[in-house]
């Protein structure tokens, strides 16, 4: 579970909570399956299989927006230059 530090949640709750408005849009986001050949992304965003889908998203920006997390989005998968799918 992802680990907030108390600054970046009082940031929020001071300069950016006001500015967010409820069930906003969230313009660019990626979701990802796991796949050995995509590496670097933090563990605090994955399920026990290392998937991020559309439930860790909403569960990992409600850590710290709290009601404010977007209810939609334009979601992209990761890009990965010679990623071969079937």
């Amino acid at each position: 579970m992802p680990q907030n530090f108390p600054s970046e949640l009082e940031l929020f709750e001071s300069q950016l909570k006001h500015f967010v408005p409820p069930h906003s849009f969230d313009a660019h986001a990626h979701l990802y399956q796991h796949d050995p050949a995509i590496t670097g992304f933090p563990e605090a965003a994955e399920n026990e299989q290392g998937d991020s889908g559309w439930r860790e998203y909403c569960h990992n920006l409600e850590l710290w927006m709290g009601d404010r997390r977007p209810s939609a989005g334009l979601f992209f998968a990761i890009p990965k230059r010679n990623l071969k799918r079937p």
